[in-house]
């Protein structure tokens, strides 16, 4: 009886933890890849699914996001390379520039 109970209930908080792409931003995710284009663009793919932020933006290739060019670029690539290294999941909020998914913020947790 309590291995069932036990099992509902890590399920529950499986549940509760998904990460997933939606609105504006990728919430609990992964940081999979960090790409650099010979133009010094760089593109950020998680673990979500960047495709379902379509209603704000398209992702670049349909799963990248892109770093924005400007003052907190180095910033915010080093918050993505400390999430990438250590294996933390991270909240990555986006905006629209242009057409291309940009990131805006990102939230690092524990």
């Amino acid at each position: 009886m309590k291995y069932i109970i036990g099992l509902i209930f890590i399920g529950l908080i499986s549940v509760g933890s998904h990460a997933d792409c939606s609105g504006a931003s990728c919430t609990d995710v992964t940081i999979d890849q960090i790409y650099l284009k010979a133009s010094g663009t760089y593109l950020i793919q998680t673990s979500g699914n960047e495709s379902a932020l379509t209603s704000t933006c398209a992702a670049y290739g349909g799963k990248y996001l892109q770093l924005p060019e400007g003052e907190s670029k180095k910033d915010l690539l080093s918050i993505l390379l400390t999430a990438q290294v250590s294996g933390k999941n991270t909240t990555v909020y986006v905006t629209n520039n242009g057409s291309l998914c940009e990131i805006l913020a990102i939230q690092l947790n524990r």
